[in-house]
């Protein structure tokens, strides 16, 4: 029964901005992960409409029209939204390919079990739901709506790849960031062509965006409902561009933030349970927004912050139009009301640290 660590690798088909080769530490449900960001792999897919594999005479494949050298000065490149599309013309005159650029985040899994023999034999389900809310509190931090859940991508391939380390006699097995840090079976590959991306707000540094995400996995903070909801409305505006579920997303994010805010503060005042838990199922959203918030806040706003709150409690009536009377949604309409939310949940952050203190 060999104790040791199972490293599941996945190369991930979007660009996570962060440190290299930098251990993620993250504890949830119980077991402790390290999740590691090993490399960017900026690939080219090639699409050749007049080509085929064939058995050479040597008896092995190859392909009829070798793509060596492909990449060359004569290629042109035409912007696409999120990637770059190169034509090429060969020489044979009579095809052409289509080369696109795939980026792909080299991320590692590592977790601890009691026999490896046995953990070997489960699939890569535990591994995935730890990466799942890494990348949806990357997501969050960064604001990069591209990034997705694992299960929630259908239109790109995931490659997945496991290995292990057993541990072995004498060594000290409760050392698990400095038995990860040693061990990692990392590669070197190519790089060819940089992918763009649209981001819902201006982008930080990988290192901001690195110390962020540890400081949240120090105090084992991960993606909280309502976090978890404004990237999904993030990702429905800029990624599928649907600004109807992006708004009604928006605005379920801030009846839950609002609610958790509140909540929180009157469990910290030792409110009984029952009313909270009456309290959360029962009040409706604009009696939090007109009574209970500013009684929490004592009215000890600025004219600027009166007008925010002002928008977000306008908020619901658009909300109710479209839910009630299918009044559509515009774009600029949805991404409004995304970028004043995430304005809304820093005010109140703010605000409402002040009344612990």
């Amino acid at each position: 029964m060999p104790k040791g660590i199972i490293i599941d690798r996945y190369l991930y088909p979007e660009f996570l901005d962060l440190k290299l080769k930098d251990i993620n530490l993250m504890n949830m449900e119980g077991k402790e992960y390290g999740i590691i960001v090993a490399n960017h792999i900026n690939a080219v897919n090639i699409v050749d409409f007049n080509n085929q594999m064939i058995i050479n005479d040597v008896d092995r494949m190859e392909l009829k029209h070798s793509i060596a050298g492909a990449l060359n000065p004569t290629m042109f490149i035409k912007q696409g939204e999120n990637h770059h599309k190169i034509v090429d013309y060969d020489e044979r005159k009579d095809t052409q390919r289509i080369f696109t650029n795939e980026v792909y985040t080299d991320i590692f899994v590592a977790y601890e079990v009691d026999d490896l023999e046995e953990g070997l034999k489960e699939d890569n389900k535990i591994s995935t739901k730890a990466l799942n809310e890494f990348l949806l509190l990357y997501r969050n931090i960064s604001r990069m709506p591209s990034i997705r859940a694992i299960d929630n991508i259908t239109d790109r391939d995931i490659l997945f790849f496991r290995s292990d380390r057993e541990y072995i006699e004498g060594e000290d097995n409760n050392k698990f960031v400095e038995n990860l840090a040693g061990n990692m079976p990392y590669t070197q590959v190519p790089v060819f062509i940089k992918m763009s991306h649209n981001s819902w707000s201006p982008s930080q540094t990988n290192e901001t965006i690195s110390e962020v995400i540890k400081e949240r996995l120090r105090f084992d903070l991960l993606i909280s409902d309502y976090e978890e909801l404004i990237g999904k409305a993030a990702e429905e505006l800029h990624y599928f561009k649907n600004p109807k579920y992006a708004y009604l997303d928006t605005f379920i994010a801030i009846e839950s933030y609002v609610t958790e805010k509140i909540t929180e503060y009157k469990e910290h005042l030792g409110i009984n349970s029952n009313k909270i838990k009456h309290y959360k199922t029962e009040i409706t959203f604009a009696y939090k927004m007109d009574i209970e918030l500013p009684m929490i806040l004592k009215n000890n706003l600025t004219e600027k912050e009166i007008q925010l709150i002002g928008e977000i409690k306008g908020f619901a009536k658009k909300r109710n139009s479209v839910v009630h009377s299918k009044e559509k949604v515009e774009f600029h309409e949805a991404n409004n009301a995304l970028e004043k939310s995430l304005i809304f949940f820093k005010l109140l952050d703010e605000k409402f640290k002040v009344l612990y203190e």
